[in-house]
C-alpha cells in the first residue's frame, strides 16, 4: 500500500501559487480550510490569514474542521507558529460574508467537492471569485477523475472531469487561468492508485 501524500502536494502548490501576493499587509482567505497546514505556512509570510469552514457544525468532517480551531488554534498549529494574524470563522463557502474584492489571495484544498450539488459548487466558485481583488490569486485543489465510470462520485464527494471543472468552477468564478491546464497523468502517478472502495462505505 502506497503512502497517502496528496495533502502535502496540495499545501505546497497552494503556498507556491500564493507566494507572489502573500506578504506583509496582504489578506488571504482559506475556504473550507479546516486546520490545514496551508494556513500556518501562509502566516509565515506576514499576511493576515482568514480560515473559514463549518467549524461549529462540521458533521462527519469533525476530524478536519474541529470547533477547537476557533477556540484554540494553537492545538492545530505547528510549534512556534505566530497566530497573531490568524482569524478563524465559521462560514459556508457558498455564502462568504465578506465584501467584494476583499482578499489578495484565496485558497481551497480538497473542500469544494464536498459542498453539495454541482449548483452548490458553482455558487462557491462564484463567491471565491467575488471576494478576490483584481490581480489577486486563487488556488483550488479538488478531486479529479482521470478515468472510469464512477459518475459524479459517491455520497458527499463529487469527482470532477475536465468539462465539469470548466463549467462549474472556472466559468462561475469569473477568474482567468494563469496557465493552460495539463490533465496528463504520468506512470508514476498511476502507480500510486489504490482501490476506490477505501473511500466508499
Amino acid at each position: 500500500e502506497k503512502p497517502y501524500r496528496r495533502k502535502h502536494w496540495e499545501v505546497a502548490m497552494a503556498v507556491s501559487a500564493l507566494n507572489p501576493v502573500a506578504k506583509d499587509g496582504a489578506e488571504i482567505l482559506g475556504v473550507g480550510a479546516g486546520s490545514e497546514q496551508t494556513i500556518f505556512h501562509l502566516l509565515n509570510t506576514g499576511a493576515r490569514v482568514w480560515a473559514t469552514d463549518l467549524y461549529a457544525d462540521p458533521g462527519g468532517w469533525h476530524n478536519y474542521a474541529s470547533a477547537t480551531m476557533m477556540t484554540s488554534p494553537e492545538k492545530h498549529a505547528p510549534a512556534g507558529a505566530d497566530l497573531s494574524k490568524l482569524v478563524v470563522q465559521h462560514m459556508d463557502m457558498r455564502h462568504l460574508r465578506f465584501p467584494d474584492e476583499s482578499f489578495d489571495g484565496v485558497f481551497s484544498s480538497g473542500s469544494i467537492e464536498h459542498v453539495g450539488t454541482l449548483d452548490d459548487v458553482a455558487r462557491a466558485a462564484a463567491e471565491i471569485g467575488r471576494v478576490l481583488k483584481p490581480g489577486g490569486v486563487a488556488t483550488l485543489a479538488t478531486e479529479f477523475r482521470v478515468g472510469g465510470t464512477v459518475g459524479q462520485g459517491w455520497q458527499g464527494v463529487i469527482l470532477f472531469d475536465e468539462a465539469m471543472i470548466e463549467q462549474y468552477i472556472v466559468k462561475p468564478s469569473g477568474l482567468i487561468r494563469t496557465s493552460k491546464p495539463d490533465y496528463d497523468v504520468n506512470e508514476a502517478t498511476i502507480a500510486t492508485a489504490f482501490p476506490l472502495e477505501k473511500f466508499v462505505h
